[in-house]
């Protein structure tokens, strides 16, 4: 199993490179798991992995705005809310890049 850790304890240092054009390319990353997703489609999404990846693993009620709070991309629920982020996280992948802030999310929520 690759280490969890909650959404208050992540950290935005690994920087994504993209061989191909990416609009996330230098920005810094996190990974993102929702539910109970398997280590085999952890692997096909974010693979491959070298072991030293660290997702961070969220409840399955998380909605958008919840998430982006406790990543500290927005200062409360309601000002992501406010600013569009008031969606159910969607099952599958997804990928979320805020400019501004030079971050990107990239979140992979069970299938149900």
């Amino acid at each position: 199993m690759k280490d969890m850790i909650k959404p208050e304890e992540a950290k935005f240092d690994e920087v994504f490179i993209s061989p191909a054009k990416h609009k996330a390319s230098g920005f810094q990353c996190v990974n993102v798991i929702v539910g109970d997703v398997s280590d085999e489609d952890i692997e096909s999404i974010f693979g491959p992995l070298t072991g030293n990846e660290v997702f961070v693993k969220c409840d399955i009620k998380s909605q958008w705005g919840h998430l982006l709070k406790a990543l500290s991309i927005f200062k409360s629920v309601s000002l992501a809310r406010k600013n569009g982020w008031n969606k159910d996280i969607e099952p599958g992948f997804s990928e979320a890049v805020f400019k501004k802030q030079c971050k990107a999310l990239f979140v992979l929520k069970e299938m149900a």
